[in-house]
């Protein structure tokens, strides 16, 4: 089952939801809501060591 009315990749499921659930959405343009988090995972796991939210962490290296 597609969930998807067009099944031509990636930008056409993000252009999708975003008509779909507009009001989830701060953005017009799929590319103004896109970031580039450098390795994730491990940010994650600092912030929830320190019990604290991730936009609360300092940016730059956490040691």
């Amino acid at each position: 089952m597609n969930l998807y009315p067009s099944s031509s990749g990636l930008h056409a499921r993000r252009e999708w939801h975003m008509a779909s659930h507009p009001d989830i959405f701060t953005f017009d343009d799929i590319d103004n809501g896109l970031g580039n988090i450098r390795d994730f995972q491990t940010t994650g796991v600092v912030a929830f060591a320190r019990g604290c939210p991730l936009y609360a962490s300092n940016p730059g290296s956490q040691t």
